[in-house]
């Protein structure tokens, strides 16, 4: 009978621990898809606040440039958005923000149909580096680099 209880012991030992660790198995595997899912949805709002960011400083040079012959901005993004580095690719189809390498998400725009009157240049920029957007007006052109 005495060797009896040192077994159920050690039985019960083993049994309190998996239970435990399967709990912190649980609830750290429900924060990590919590953690998952807000940075997915902190990197979709980033992309399309970027998009709207590039394509707002692009329609701002278009409608100052008058009277000058050429113009040119430079703009510094936030080196990454939840995490990742965005890249940013202007053509005549419009502008489009992506994460290329990991996550793999993108939003498009037709930058506020400055397609529709004005060419444009294609041209690819990551956040990494200074974003400048160029106009001449005598060609009435638009581009990035």
């Amino acid at each position: 009978m005495i060797g009896r209880k040192g077994q159920s012991l050690v039985i019960q030992f083993i049994l309190f621990f998996i239970i435990g660790f399967t709990i912190f198995l649980s609830i750290s595997n429900f924060f990590r898809i919590q953690s998952d899912a807000l940075s997915s949805d902190a990197l979709s709002y980033g992309l399309e606040l970027t998009n709207s960011y590039i394509s707002s400083h692009a329609l701002n040079l278009i409608t100052t440039c008058k009277l000058c012959t050429a113009a040119n901005i430079t703009l510094r993004l936030a080196n990454t958005t939840a995490g990742y580095y965005i890249t940013a690719d202007i053509d005549q189809a419009g502008l489009n923000t992506s994460t290329p390498y990991v996550a793999k998400k993108a939003y498009a725009s037709s930058m506020h149909n400055i397609n529709e009157s004005v060419s444009i240049e294609s041209g690819r920029v990551s956040s990494a580096r200074p974003i400048t957007l160029t106009y001449g007006r005598t060609k009435n052109q638009l581009g990035m680099g």
